[in-house]
């Protein structure tokens, strides 16, 4: 039997330099969510704020109310969706640090594996975000660069 197999099949031991580290991580997670949590509530304050805005403005310009409302309802929807998510992150990482903090008081093996479940799902959204702002960068530069040709062509 190899030594990393071994490993996964006996429990893994948790000593007081680990018990501290985690403690640490456990503080800065519930620090950055509740930071997380603020941010997302301006957010959706920004999106109630651009919506009326945006209905404001194309009223005054004569665009009608309509189109303020379309215009303004689908930036408050994009505003509220990106805060949704950022809530649904913070939820998570809060979820993680305190459940890990309960986990190493009580010396509980089941809370610190749902700590654990909850940081696995935060660095998981946290991938996918990472991956769709660089898709979103890629077809920006992409867009930069075709702007450039057709402009120097005609």
């Amino acid at each position: 039997m190899d030594k990393a197999q071994d490993l996964i099949e006996t429990d893994l031991l948790i000593d007081s330099d680990i018990n501290l580290h985690l403690k640490e991580t456990a503080a800065w997670g519930k620090f950055l969510a509740v930071i997380g949590f603020v941010y997302s509530c301006l957010i959706a304050v920004g999106a109630i704020f651009a919506a009326s805005m945006f209905s404001r403005l194309s009223t005054a310009y004569g665009s009608g109310a309509s189109a303020g409302l379309l215009a303004g309802g689908s930036v408050a929807i994009i505003y509220l969706a990106i805060a949704a998510v950022v809530f649904f992150m913070s939820m998570h990482l809060f979820r993680f640090a305190k459940k890990t903090q309960l986990a190493l008081q009580g010396n509980d093996q089941l809370i610190l594996s749902e700590a654990f479940r909850n940081l696995k799902i935060y660095f998981r959204f946290t991938g996918i975000i990472t991956l769709i702002a660089l898709v979103f960068s890629v077809l920006g530069v992409i867009g930069i660069i075709a702007a450039a040709a057709f402009s120097k062509g005609g």
